[in-house]
């Protein structure tokens, strides 16, 4: 059975600070000594075979210019003795603008440790520079447009609506991971995502997906959404194992697309970016969730404060939802 795992997420992150520290050795380690690795890169001519692929591969990185890889998103599966993982980056050249990187890896157990068996890298290319013509690009503009085709026979798998979309995220994993190790980590992971579930379901909401180090949740109503949210605050507070950990959490509401079990959009975007915006320890949401809980006695909130959200045009309203009883 395919699952998530926080395991091959912390490998490839210890991965990209590997490269950001230009520490190709380690890097290198992570591959899988074998003849059937595989490298593909961003050149035409970077497709290596073999075991040979392992020492170019730290000699190619070491002749690059000074670079940045700030990671987007990460997410890691795992079969049995087989795994895979994606990461998006905006990456940086010293000296040129950002641009969009993305990395695909396959892993295999080797002696009880993940080694990338396949490592791919792209950049991020138009499509008129690639194919000569224009291309939906967003998947959710891609459904929208199917819903329109197929009409009401798809409706039972991409439909419209509203929701509450609430993230969480724990603030520093990534450091957290590597001064703690990955069992310890797992851990973590383990308590975070079952929590999350049980308070979830218990205020009558979805947990959509987990995100390694966070969680995606939609709620139908706005306050079960903003109850659920100071819960999961009051659950890591009052959590005694070690580490101790701080999450962020943030919640939006507006229109989104359901298609198979997931939720995609601008809210969705939003949601995750404001969630981006709190620190350890807060719940911020966005206005107009503030507006519709304004009238309810067992809600209150911080001083409004304005924010640019990463991706996402124009200044933002956030406010932070303070603790307190709300049942």
């Amino acid at each position: 059975m395919i699952r998530e795992s926080p395991e091959l997420e912390a490998v490839v992150r210890r991965w990209v600070e590997a490269m950001n520290r230009r520490d190709f050795e380690t890097v290198a380690n992570f591959f899988l000594r074998s003849a059937h690795g595989r490298y593909v890169g961003t050149d035409a001519h970077e497709y290596w075979k073999g075991l040979a692929y392992i020492d170019a591969y730290a000699a190619h990185q070491d002749e690059m210019p000074e670079f940045f890889i700030d990671i987007e998103e990460a997410e890691g599966f795992d079969v049995g003795e087989f795994g895979w993982a994606a990461v998006r980056t905006t990456t940086t050249f010293v000296g040129l603008e950002p641009r969009q990187l993305r990395f695909t890896f396959v892993f295999v157990l080797e002696g009880g440790f993940w080694k990338i068996a396949q490592a791919h890298s792209s950049f991020a290319v138009p499509n008129p520079e690639v194919m000569g013509v224009e291309m939906t690009e967003s998947l959710e503009d891609l459904l929208e447009s199917i819903s329109e085709g197929l009409g009401e026979a798809i409706s039972t798998s991409v439909s419209q609506g509203t929701v509450s979309v609430l993230f969480t995220d724990i603030e520093g994993s990534t450091e957290l991971t590597r001064r703690v190790g990955d069992t310890a980590w797992a851990r973590v992971i383990e308590w975070h995502d079952r929590a999350i579930r049980e308070i979830v379901e218990a205020d009558q909401g979805t947990v959509v997906k987990m995100l390694g180090d966070g969680a995606m949740a939609v709620f139908d109503s706005v306050r079960n959404a903003a109850r659920a949210a100071r819960r999961i605050q009051e659950a890591v507070v009052a959590r005694t194992d070690q580490p101790t950990i701080k999450v962020r959490v943030g919640l939006h509401v507006g229109d989104v697309v359901r298609a198979e079990g997931d939720f995609l959009g601008s809210t969705v975007n939003k949601a995750a970016r404001v969630a981006a915006a709190a620190a350890g320890g807060e719940v911020v949401v966005s206005a107009p969730v503030r507006a519709l809980l304004s009238d309810d006695p067992r809600f209150r909130f911080g001083e409004v404060r304005t924010a640019q959200l990463k991706g996402i045009e124009g200044v933002h309203e956030l406010v932070t939802l303070l603790p307190g009883q709300a049942d």
